[in-house]
């Protein structure tokens, strides 16, 4: 049996929590591929004064930093929501780039977006996806 299917078998015994995992292993590279997307997609700060997410990797230990705490524990509430592992929640962020990536004004709007301008077509919200 692997680590991981022990540690599985366990927090369905309610013997243990991701948490506890967290704090013993660290954050899977699965979470931390999913923490660093879903921030990378819907954070909403001004990532020169209001976010240090990106700032965060100077420090030896980043991943305790605030930020980075922070979107661990909303990834965190993602996968308790859906009753997601860090696998699966990769794969569910995975397909969803992949719908996103096949509409180019969603694009163009999520990196606009991303480093706070507006999109310009005088749209104030994201284009429906869809064909």
């Amino acid at each position: 049996m692997e680590l991981r299917e022990v540690l599985e078998a366990l927090k369905k015994a309610g013997k243990i929590t991701d948490e506890d995992i967290m704090e013993i292993v660290g954050p899977s590279n699965e979470f931390k591929q999913l923490v660093d997307a879903m921030h990378l997609l819907l954070c909403t700060k001004n990532h020169d004064t209001e976010c240090s997410y990106d700032h965060e990797d100077v420090f030896e230990k980043y991943w305790e930093a605030p930020a980075h705490v922070e979107w661990c524990e909303k990834v965190n509430d993602f996968l308790s929501a859906f009753k997601l592992d860090d696998r699966k929640g990769l794969a569910a962020m995975a397909a969803a780039l992949q719908i996103i990536g096949s509409q180019p004004r969603a694009v163009i709007y999520l990196i606009t977006k991303y480093f706070n301008e507006r999109p310009n077509d005088d749209q104030d919200q994201a284009p429906e996806l869809g064909g």
